[in-house]
């Protein structure tokens, strides 16, 4: 999917759209491997943090591709700044946190629970610092180009 405003011009529903069509594909599958840590089950955890990080880049490749709406790009590198944090929590707290459950339970110590606990409340803190400015800069871009946002609701009902 690609945005541009060449051409046809694109509504700016559209634009807004799509980008937010793939922060929620990356927070999905976030949510998915989160899940995924509670039943820790080796097989099923190394298929949810591929495909964790191969959404991540799909994700930020599309939105990298996507030209700005009317000059501005300032929607869609907050957006990519976004997606960028989640790509660093793949690389680095969600990987060692997949390592540190991946040891057998002989191995696990209350040094690897404080471990983990705190790695989780590392990425809760990170992820909402990250969607606090690009909800900011989601508002400005609707208020400049006059659209009403609409929360999605559909995850949860």
């Amino acid at each position: 999917m690609q945005a541009s405003c060449g051409g046809e011009k694109i509504k700016p529903e559209a634009y807004n759209d799509a980008l937010v069509s793939e922060q929620i594909n990356v927070v999905k599958a976030a949510d998915e491997l989160q899940a995924g840590f509670d039943t820790y089950i080796k097989e099923d955890m190394e298929t949810l943090f591929k495909r964790y990080n191969d959404q991540v880049e799909s994700s930020l490749k599309k939105v990298e591709d996507m030209d700005d709406y009317n000059d501005d790009a300032s929607f869609q590198k907050a957006t990519i700044q976004l997606l960028e944090v989640y790509k660093s929590l793949g690389k680095k707290e969600y990987l060692q946190a997949k390592e540190i459950l991946s040891k057998p339970d002989s191995l696990y110590s209350k040094n690897d629970e404080a471990r983990i606990e705190l790695l989780f409340k590392q990425i809760d803190r990170t992820i909402q610092k990250a969607t606090t400015a690009y909800k900011k800069e989601q508002e400005q871009f609707a208020s400049k180009n006059k659209i009403q946002l609409i929360p999605d609701t559909t995850a949860t009902k």
